[in-house]
């Protein structure tokens, strides 16, 4: 609040000392030609209000004192709508001891000036000049602490507010491999590369994350932003997708034997209930495997299901296998499943007629048939993208990988430069 204040008084005292600058010229000329007394000038009185909810630009404008008139109405919707104003936005207005007024409002990257003068408004809309600059950053975690706690010690320069979107946006490109609050631990180190858009008061209007780099006891994970005619996205140094493609099935040799059913008879309760999934045929103690990478969410009793897996593969994408005989060694919840990875045995218990493995997938919380549901996957860089994409981490990795050594020391910021 303070920044965009400072910001649009400043705007709205050049203006003033403008105006007041051609009065003063006009007074000297006549101090020359008569013997009178220059009369003291005072300063412009300058305030900044906030738009209240249900309030329109000239409600406030007139509530402050300018002179509304619909010649102003006017000229406003010339430049902008005044209808995209939010309830929070700050305006800016000045008056001064003659008929001079003036009023500014800060608009995303322009500024909309006002000015009442003679009994007439001027309505002038300009783009405000940013800067782009790029910032590498890296942190290691202390005892007990997190990452936002280490992004504030790393990134301390930037206002909280950004400093949250910022490590937002890191946690996701991870959060399909790694659990910061269980993974993560004191001397695990982070780092991150991003290009910023700055208005002149400093504030960020926008910032693009271009690398980032995390260290878990010394497994190293990279990610580099690309873009090219297929698409944008996220990349380690390799180009493979980050997250391998759930298979359909958990066993090798699937076969059907209950499927996908919203108003199947239960074969145990002979009742008709939804039948969120699909019934695999399993001959006792055959090995189950997880579709995809993930993490365990719960393995054990579970109600009707009896002893069952619960995977998040994270996207939203999670899985159940339910009926084991038995969790496999080592399944609790909190471990980071490899895709293949045998997690149970195929048994009978909780609800269940007969030895059999019932398999759903769940997207964004929603059961879906595992049948004909086209499975989230990510595609790897393409071959016509491969070049350039090589040239890209060549570029990056050197600088990120060193930000991420540093242990926990920010990395020199680039010289900022005038946005084209």
């Amino acid at each position: 609040m303070r920044l965009i204040c400072a910001s649009l008084l400043a705007l709205v005292m050049a203006y003033c000392a403008s105006g007041c600058k051609g009065r003063a010229d006009a007074e000297q000329e006549i101090v020359r030609e008569e013997p009178v007394v220059e009369p003291v000038r005072r300063a412009p009185m300058v305030r900044a209000v906030r738009l209240a909810r249900g309030q329109t630009l000239t409600d406030l404008l007139s509530d402050v004192g300018l002179p509304v008139t619909d010649q102003l109405v006017t000229e406003l919707h010339r430049v902008f709508d005044p209808r995209r104003l939010r309830p929070g936005t700050v305006v800016a207005y000045a008056t001064t001891p003659t008929d001079s007024q003036t009023a500014g409002v800060m608009l995303d990257d322009t500024v909309v000036r006002a000015r009442f003068q003679q009994g007439v408004w001027y309505v002038t809309r300009d783009s405000i000049p940013l800067l782009v600059d790029t910032v590498l950053v890296g942190a290691e975690l202390e005892a007990g602490e997190s990452v936002m706690a280490a992004a504030d010690r790393a990134i301390s320069s930037l206002p909280p507010i950004n400093r949250a979107v910022l490590v937002a946006e890191f946690v996701e490109l991870y959060r399909n491999q790694i659990n910061f609050r269980r993974d993560m631990r004191e001397g695990d180190r982070f780092a991150v590369m991003a290009t910023r858009w700055l208005r002149p008061d400093g504030s960020v209007r926008d910032h693009q994350i271009l690398a980032a780099a995390l260290t878990i006891r010394q497994d190293a994970h990279y990610r580099v932003f690309f873009s090219h005619r297929q698409g944008a996205g996220y990349f380690p140094p390799d180009g493979q997708a980050v997250r391998a493609s759930l298979t359909r099935f958990p066993t090798r040799t699937p076969r059907i034997t209950s499927s996908f059913n919203l108003r199947r008879r239960h074969p145990v309760l002979g009742i008709v209930r939804p039948h969120f999934g699909v019934d695999l045929y399993a001959s006792p103690n055959t090995p189950i495997r997880s579709v995809g990478d993930g993490t365990v969410t719960r393995a054990g009793r579970v109600g009707g299901y009896g002893t069952a897996v619960f995977i998040n593969h994270g996207g939203g994408a999670a899985t159940r296998y339910a009926h084991l005989a038995r969790v496999a060694p080592g399944i609790v919840p909190g471990r980071r499943i490899r895709r293949g990875e045998t997690i149970g045995f195929s048994g009978s218990t909780g609800n269940s007629a007969g030895p059999h493995l019932h398999f759903e997938v769940l997207l964004d919380g929603r059961p879906v048939d595992p049948t004909t549901t086209r499975l989230p996957t990510d595609e790897p860089v393409t071959a016509e993208a491969v070049a350039a994409f090589a040239d890209v981490v060549r570029e990056r990795m050197p600088l990120i990988e060193a930000a991420v050594t540093r242990s926990g020391q920010p990395a020199a910021r680039t010289t900022a430069t005038p946005s084209q």
